[in-house]
C-alpha cells in the first residue's frame, strides 16, 4: 500500500475517496466478508472486493490485498490485480464489478461452479503448509474439530479475531465506568444508574402515526385504499398494516418477527381498477388472481337487470367499486330503456359505461344514441380528470374593455 501513496495513483486514490466512500468497508472494526459468499457464481469474489475497497481507503487493517487465496482468482479469471483495483477505484457497485468482471473473463459458467467447489474446498498444501494450518487452528479455536480447510480457518480467524477486539472493549469500558471520575468524585457507572430513575423511558415500540393509515388485511389478501383494492401476501392476512402515499406509490408496512417491515410497494390506482398481484396468489393458474364471486340476484328488480347480458354485469361490479350513489335507480331506468329500444344496445352501452367510467344520470341513455348513429367508440368521451363539462369563460374575454 505505501508505494501507492505517492504520484499519480495516490492523487487518483484521492480524487475517488468520496465515491466509494459509502460502500467502503472499513477492515480495522469488522472483517470482510466471509470467503463462502459468491457473487455471480464466483466464491470469494466479494471478499476480495472488500479488502480491494479497503485497501485504496486505507482501512484495510491486517488484510492484504493479493494475498494468495486472492492470487487464486486472478489466475483463473485472466483478469491482474492491478487492472481490479484500477477498476475498483473508480467507486464501482458489486454488480457492475461482477459485468466488468464477465466482460474481462471468457470462463463459461460450468468452469466457474467447478472452480468455486475447488476453491471452498481446498486444504493446505505440504507439510509446512498443514503445520501452518494446525498452529492457526490450534491459536484460535485449540477445541474446534471441525476446521478442515481454507475457508474454515479463515471464518474462524475472523470470528475469534473480532470476538477478542469486542471483549476486550467491553472489558475496558467496564474498568472506566467503575472509576471514579476526577470532577465528581463518583464512578460513571453509579451516576448513570442514579440517572435512569429521573429519566422518561423511550417507547418499546416507535410511534406508528408517520407510517400512515391502518388497514386489516382482507381473507382475500387484499386491503382497500382509496377504495381501491390492493393484494398482499398471503401471510398478512387477518393483521393490521400501515397505508402510505409516497410519490406515485402506496407503500404498505407491517409489523413481522424481527419489527416493522415494509410489505410491499403498489403503483397508485383508481377506482375500478384494483391491483391484484399474481405473485401474492401463487396457488391460482397465472393471470387469473383471486377468484370473483358470482352476482347473486337477491330480487325480481335485480334478476332482471342483469338478465340483460354481460354489460349489465359489468357495469354493476363498476358502479359498486366506484361508489356510485342510487344505483338501484339506474338499474330500472335501465329495464326501462331495454323494453323500448332493445336489450341487446342497452346492454352493449352498459359495458362501454362501465369501460368509460359513465355512471351519472342520463349518461347510459347517452352511449345508447351514441352507438345507435355509430359503431366506432373511439369518440366515446370518458369521465376522467382530463375531461370537464364546465362551461369556459372565453366569452368574457372583452368584459370591462
Amino acid at each position: 500500500m505505501n508505494g501507492l501513496q505517492s504520484g499519480a495513483i495516490g492523487a487518483t486514490m484521492q480524487a475517488h475517496e468520496t465515491m466509494t466512500k459509502l460502500s467502503t468497508p472499513n477492515l480495522k472494526k469488522h472483517p470482510p466478508r466471509s470467503p463462502r459468499v459468491q457473487l455471480g457464481g464466483y466464491v470469494h469474489l466479494p471478499r476480495l472486493l472488500d479488502k480491494a475497497r479497503a485497501t485504496i481507503a486505507r482501512k484495510n487493517g491486517e488484510y492484504n490485498y493479493d494475498c494468495g487465496l486472492d492470487q487464486h482468482f486472478f489466475a483463473f479469471s485472466g483478469i491482474t490485480a492491478k487492472a481490479l483495483l484500477a477498476e475498483v477505484r473508480r467507486g464501482r457497485s458489486d454488480t457492475q464489478m461482477l459485468a466488468w468482471v464477465r466482460g474481462k473473463s471468457k470462463r463459461q459458467p460450468c468452469e466457474i461452479a467447478a472452480w468455486s467447489a475447488w476453491l471452498s474446498t481446498r486444504s493446505p498444501g505440504g507439510a509446512d503448509g498443514h503445520a501452518w494450518f494446525a498452529e492457526s487452528v490450534k491459536k484460535f479455536g485449540p477445541k474446534r474439530d471441525d476446521i478442515h480447510g481454507i475457508f474454515d480457518l479463515l471464518d474462524l480467524d475472523d470470528y475469534a479475531s473480532f470476538g477478542a477486539l469486542v471483549n476486550a472493549c467491553d472489558s475496558f469500558c467496564e474498568v472506566v465506568n467503575a472509576r471514579p471520575h476526577s470532577e465528581t468524585r463518583r464512578a460513571p457507572a453509579e451516576m448513570l444508574a442514579e440517572e435512569r430513575t429521573r429519566m422518561h423511558p423511550l417507547p418499546r415500540e416507535a410511534f406508528t402515526a408517520a407510517l400512515g393509515e391502518t388497514r386489516v388485511v382482507r381473507d382475500d389478501r387484499t386491503i382497500r385504499f382509496g377504495a381501491v383494492p390492493y393484494s398482499l401476501p398471503k401471510a398478512w392476512i387477518g393483521q393490521e398494516v400501515w397505508c402510505r402515499v409516497q410519490g406515485d406509490e402506496l407503500v404498505v408496512v407491517g409489523r413481522g418477527s424481527s419489527g416493522l417491515e415494509e410489505i410491499h410497494r403498489h403503483e397508485l390506482s383508481t377506482p375500478g381498477n384494483p391491483r391484484i398481484l399474481d405473485e401474492h396468489y401463487p396457488e391460482y393458474p397465472p393471470g387469473n388472481g383471486p377468484k370473483i364471486r358470482p352476482l347473486r340476484p337477491k330480487d325480481d328488480a335485480e334478476r332482471a337487470f342483469l338478465a340483460l347480458g354481460d354489460g349489465a354485469e359489468r357495469w354493476l361490479r363498476e358502479a359498486c367499486g366506484t361508489g356510485v350513489s342510487r344505483i338501484r335507480s339506474k338499474m330500472t331506468k335501465a329495464v326501462e330503456l331495454a323494453a323500448l329500444v332493445g336489450t341487446t344496445p342497452v346492454d352493449r352501452a352498459l359495458g362501454m359505461a362501465a369501460l368509460a367510467g359513465r355512471f351519472e344520470d342520463g349518461d347510459l341513455a347517452s352511449v345508447v344514441e351514441h352507438l345507435g348513429r355509430s359503431d366506432a367508440v373511439e369518440d366515446l368521451v370518458y369521465a376522467d380528470e382530463a375531461y370537464s363539462a364546465q362551461p369556459g369563460t372565453s366569452s368574457w374575454e372583452g368584459f370591462g374593455r
